[in-house]
This record gives C-alpha cells, structure tokens and sequence, in this order.
C-alpha cells in the first residue's frame, strides 16, 4: 500500500490476492442423453473445485476543504476473480467506484453517498455484489438542537439492491434481491444535546492561587 496525504489532499493505492482452495460449488450438467428419464434437462449437484484466486486494486483519492466548505472522496478499483475446477475454468474481471460529497457552512451541512458500481466477493463459481445503497441528506446546528432531513435511494423504484451471479458455461444465471420499501425514503431527525456536569472555566491565577493579581500584598 502507497499513501500520499497534505493538508488538502489524499490519495493511495493498494493490491490484495487472496486464494481459496477446494470451495463448495453446485456444478451444472445438461442431460443429452435421449434414454434418460432426465433428458433435456438440467442436473445440479455440489462438489468441491479446485481454487478461487481474487486479485484487487484499489485507489482512492480527496479533497477537503475545497474553498473552505467542500470535501470529496472517491474510491475506485477493480477485481479480477478466477474459478477452477474438474470441468470448468473462468475468469472475471469487475470495476467498482464509490463517491462521497460533503458541504457545510457555518450551521448548515450537506452530504451525499453514491455507489456507482458495487464491490463484488467470490464463492465458488458465484459472484456476490456488495449492496448499492445511495443517500443524501441536510443538517442544520441550532445551539444544543440538531435538526437533520435525509434521502435513502433516491430516483429508484427498487430501493435496496444485491446480486448474485452464478457464472457457468452450461446454465449462467443472475439473481438480483432488492426492497422496494427503502425506495425513496425520507428520514427526518431532531436531537438535543444534554449537558451535564460542571464546564471548565478558565481563570488567570497567581501565585499565591487567587483569581486575581493584585498590586499590593494583601496578606497583612
């Protein structure tokens, strides 16, 4: 891992490998056979592959205090993955990309998250994305209050989205799950700061621990 980091500005890059051997996998068999009772139809059954080896790079890169009131942060990358087994060999590539935004001036705040292509992990032969979850939202300070207006899943009808890709040259398959109900959803916040306990306040002393300094003994 590579970081470079100012005042203002941050940036690195970093590589992972990883490797899993003999993984469960549910392997997919067309049955051609005109005298099987099963012809024309596809036979599922679990078995162990030889190894999945996933190779990452990521970069990612911001800036704070862009004329005093805004920051940005982008995190980008990319996954190779690569599947081996008895009767099959694969390899995918997938690019994922995150963008974080906030804003703030003097009591107010603005911020914003948007996944633009989720992460994906491997099991197997199947491809897992990471969730694709955006938002936005305002924040406003009032003394101890905190009042605070946030958009989950905006311009979507779908809401909360995950993926799961069976990658297969016999029976590929893609299954998307999704909640519609975390579709467009307005969160509206209040909350108030209690205090408790004495402040600190601080005081000029003398020597002799008084608040005060005088320019006469006054232990007389």
């Amino acid at each position: 891992m590579t970081s470079y980091a100012t005042n203002t500005i941050s940036s690195s890059l970093q590589t992972s490998y990883s490797i899993t051997t003999n993984p469960q996998i549910n392997s997919y068999q067309y049955m051609s056979d005109v005298a099987s009772p099963y012809y024309g139809l596809f036979m599922k059954k679990t078995e162990n592959g030889k190894n999945d080896t996933h190779f990452n790079i990521e970069y990612s890169f911001g800036i704070q205090n862009i004329f005093h009131h805004l920051s940005f942060q982008l995190t980008t990358g990319r996954s190779i993955y690569s599947m081996k087994g008895i009767n099959y060999q694969h390899h995918v590539s997938k690019m994922y990309a995150t963008v974080s935004l906030n804003g703030y001036w003097k009591t107010w705040s603005v911020f914003a998250n948007i996944d633009i292509a989720p992460q994906y992990s491997i099991w197997g032969t199947s491809l897992y994305s990471g969730t694709k979850y955006n938002y936005m939202g305002v924040k406003y300070n009032l003394k101890n209050w905190n009042f605070g207006l946030r958009l989950d899943n905006p311009l979507t009808r779908r809401g909360f989205i995950q993926c799961i890709e069976n990658i297969s040259s016999v029976a590929p398959s893609r299954t998307e799950y999704y909640i519609s109900d975390m579709a467009n959803m307005v969160e509206l916040s209040v909350q108030y700061r209690l205090q408790f306990g004495k402040e600190y306040k601080k005081t000029n002393r003398t020597l002799k621990n008084r608040n005060f300094d005088a320019g006469v003994n006054n232990e007389y």
